[in-house]
């Protein structure tokens, strides 16, 4: 019983004895399979580095030269070296710039840019590998000369277009509807980027720097070119700074993305001349509609009247459309164009009537202008009426500057009385008595101020203004006068500085009405200015101009009134003094005094905002036949100029 157990247990045994040897059987075939395909692998990869274009050489474990494909031996044979008798690091050492890189990577994987002496580039890569269970460093010299060159050539192209794109009158940007990824100089400065790098401006650091009211026009223009609906959109945008752009946008492909084009054209000179021309046209158009004499414009190859003036029209029911063409006709026969020629028209009563015409070729028109005779007795009537005018203007403006002498005699007399007043107030009980004589005295400041203003108008007025020029450092003196204004700026709580971009500049001026110039406009500034806010005044020399602007962060003149306010008596809306006193002819004595010295004034300004005043003076040094010696004086009597000029700046006083 027991050998049958046995029996059947080595059969048992056989069986997977027999198993196993087909299983080993099995293996030994697939293993045999994987070795030929890693041989052949290895084969075609022999292959592929032996074809290789790039030189290939390969080292052992102990960095021996073992190796190298038909690319490095052809570039072993150009330097003139034989295969076998050659030191590897002693070639690379001999071959390379940069040589001590090139070994030191050998120890690691590695990729580095090298240059050899002979100008080429390569890319040296080196790697780590086992074959045949060898460790080996398989190095590969990739010549990248072309490349790098076509790479630097891209780059001095794109650099060249960078700089002729900065020095564009025009501004350019490329973008898309978010982040611009380039931007020149122009498109900087029409838009105030100055802050921003290339690298970070924004389209929305660009909207920030438009017109509230522009900005959804120019996104919506970005947009629809961006999602396609356009191929190109012009658009014409106003910056903050007050300049007229012209933002036109197209698509472009740049490194196959699709990216967006901008051209921003500065057109404020061309807007500011066509609103002239606009302007200067319908100016003309009223001259002519008001003037006396009848004109008509004839085209010459239709005869047509096309354009009549409203005397021209009343002429013509006088004597008669068949009559004037009649007329027309006899003085073109007589080939004198452009003098007026007396004729005389039968309508059922004589009238006398001067004509001249005009050829103009370029408009290929005629310009006929009709005067009747009888016109002339109404102009020297109309000539003795605006005489009469001009005398009643002349006694008036005499009138004031009299009663502005009379004015102050007694003004005089209170000012006086207010000294005496102030000087013994320790003998009155009032513990207010500092500011009665304060408030008495800045009222009889303001008086003389006022009086002082109507005299010298009137003397302007009248031509007996004089200019006393003497020659002086304008710096020191606007310098002076801010100094000395400190004394109201801090008292209202008010920031003032003052800046030149000159030390000195001696200038031929009349010292005294500059003073009241500048003194004048320091005055509205700080009256229209708040507590807290700002003004600079800066002095520029450019060319042969000085500059003088004094600026603030006040309460700003409307737009329709900054025409009006050199005018006499004209005062801003009230609503936007806020209550500070002044008669509205302070500005207008400016303007006067300005305009005496062969000088210019300007004004910006924005309601809620501030104003900027520029006075413009010419450099007329050389000009004058004055003394050599620059004048000096620049202390004030007690400082009661400023104390005059400044009368009209009321402080909170306790009474």
């Amino acid at each position: 019983m027991e050998l049958k157990i046995d029996k059947q247990k080595l059969n048992l045994y056989k069986k997977h004895i027999s198993s196993s040897a087909n299983e080993i059987d099995l293996e030994c075939r697939l293993q045999s399979q994987y070795k030929d395909e890693i041989l052949e692998l290895n084969t075609k990869i022999s292959q592929s580095i032996e074809k290789s274009d790039n030189p290939i050489f390969i080292l052992d474990n102990t960095k021996n030269y073992i190796y190298s494909n038909e690319s490095f031996k052809k570039l072993i044979k150009l330097d003139k070296l034989n295969e076998y008798e050659f030191d590897i690091y002693l070639y690379l050492n001999l071959k390379f710039t940069n040589s001590d890189e090139v070994i030191k990577g050998i120890n690691k994987n590695s990729s580095k840019i090298v240059k050899s002496y002979d100008g080429r580039i390569y890319k040296f890569i080196s790697k780590r590998d086992i074959i045949e269970g060898k460790n080996i460093i398989i190095c590969i010299l990739n010549d990248i000369t072309e490349s790098m060159m076509i790479q630097n050539e891209l780059a001095e192209s794109e650099e060249r277009c960078k700089k002729l794109m900065d020095i564009l009158n025009d501004g350019v940007m490329i973008h898309d509807t978010n982040t611009i990824t380039y931007i020149n100089n122009k498109a900087i400065e029409l838009f105030e980027l100055e802050g921003n790098s290339h690298s970070e401006v924004l389209i929305d650091n660009v909207e920030a720097n438009i017109n509230k009211k522009f900005r959804k026009k120019f996104i919506d223009n970005i947009n629809l070119v961006q999602f396609g609906k356009k191929d190109k959109s012009t658009t014409k945008i106003e910056t903050k700074e007050g300049k007229t752009v012209e933002f036109i946008t197209t698509n472009i492909v740049l490194n196959n993305k699709k990216m967006l084009l901008s051209i921003a054209i500065d057109i404020s000179i061309l807007e500011n001349a066509l609103t002239e021309i606009e302007q200067s046209e319908k100016t003309y158009k009223l001259l002519l509609q008001t003037l006396p004499e009848g004109i008509i414009i004839i085209d010459k190859q239709t005869n047509n009247y096309i354009y009549r003036n409203k005397a021209m029209i009343k002429i013509l029911k006088d004597i008669g459309v068949d009559n004037l063409n009649n007329i027309i006709k006899k003085y073109l026969n007589k080939h004198e164009n452009g003098s007026f020629k007396k004729f005389t028209v039968n309508n059922g009563q004589i009238r006398d009537i001067n004509i001249a015409i005009i050829n103009s070729s370029e408009e290929n028109t005629f310009v006929v202008v009709v005067r009747l005779l009888d016109d002339k007795q109404k102009a020297e009537k109309m000539k003795e009426t605006l005489a009469q005018i001009s005398d009643k203007y002349r006694f008036k403006t005499e009138f004031l500057s009299d009663l502005s002498n009379d004015i102050k005699k007694p003004i005089n007399t209170i000012f006086e009385t207010n000294k005496i007043l102030y000087l013994n107030k320790d003998r009155y009980d009032s513990q207010y008595i500092d500011n009665y004589t304060r408030l008495v005295r800045q009222n009889c400041y303001r008086l003389m101020r006022l009086l002082n203003n109507i005299q010298e108008i009137g003397n302007l007025e009248n031509g007996m203004y004089k200019i006393d020029l003497k020659k002086y450092d304008i710096i020191k003196l606007v310098k002076d006068l801010v100094e000395k204004s400190k004394k109201y700026t801090n008292e209202k709580g008010l920031e003032i500085k003052f800046k030149s971009n000159v030390e000195k500049k001696i200038f031929a001026i009349d010292k005294e009405k500059i003073e009241k110039i500048i003194l004048n406009l320091l005055s509205n500034s700080i009256k229209f200015t708040e507590k807290g806010g700002k003004i600079t005044i800066s002095v520029i020399s450019e060319d042969e101009e000085l500059k003088i602007y004094v600026k603030d962060t006040g309460v700003g003149i409307p737009e329709d009134k900054i025409d009006l306010i050199f005018e006499s008596f004209e005062q801003v809306d009230r609503t936007l003094s806020r209550g500070a006193e002044g008669s509205g002819i302070g500005l207008s004595l400016v303007k006067k005094l300005v305009d005496a010295q062969d000088a210019r004034i300007s004004v910006k300004s924005e309601v809620d905002k501030g104003s900027e005043f520029i006075i413009i003076l010419k450099d007329n040094i050389h000009q004058k036949q004055l003394a050599s010696e620059v004048s000096s004086g620049y202390d004030f009597s007690d400082n009661e100029k400023i104390d005059i000029e400044f009368s009209d700046i009321y402080f909170n006083y306790s009474y």
